[in-house]
């Protein structure tokens, strides 16, 4: 798949994960695509620097969604982002989910793993 086309999917996948959340009874859904209200930034203390999360919604308690590609479970950026958002969600009483495209979620277990860090796949 060409570069251009992964921010398209990407972005379709955030909107069917948004959808899907709206109808299982989520709320406050905020989402870094068209549509939705973005999500609060997260600061990054070490730059003041900040990053955004793809999609935030409560449902009994705060979650964190960052929607990966195939391609970006295993980049250093994703790396950085992953860390970064399973802090902001357990400071914040909350769960984070790594959510990937079907197929991909032994890929995005392992990349946990390896990186020490508390989250659950969601597969889309």
């Amino acid at each position: 798949m060409g570069k251009r086309q992964i921010p398209a999917q990407h972005d379709r996948l955030v909107s069917y994960l948004a959808g899907y959340l709206r109808m299982e009874g989520y709320e406050e859904i905020c989402a870094d695509i068209d549509g939705y209200e973005k999500p609060m930034w997260v600061p990054i203390r070490k730059t003041g620097k900040s990053e955004t999360p793809d999609l935030t919604c409560y449902k009994k308690q705060f979650h964190v969604f960052e929607v990966e590609t195939e391609d970006s479970i295993v980049d250093r950026h994703t790396s950085e982002e992953w860390r970064l958002f399973a802090s902001y969600a357990q400071e914040e009483g909350g769960t984070f989910w790594v959510a990937v495209p079907q197929g991909c979620e032994e890929q995005a277990r392992e990349q946990i793993k390896k990186m020490e860090i508390e989250a659950w796949v969601w597969s889309i």
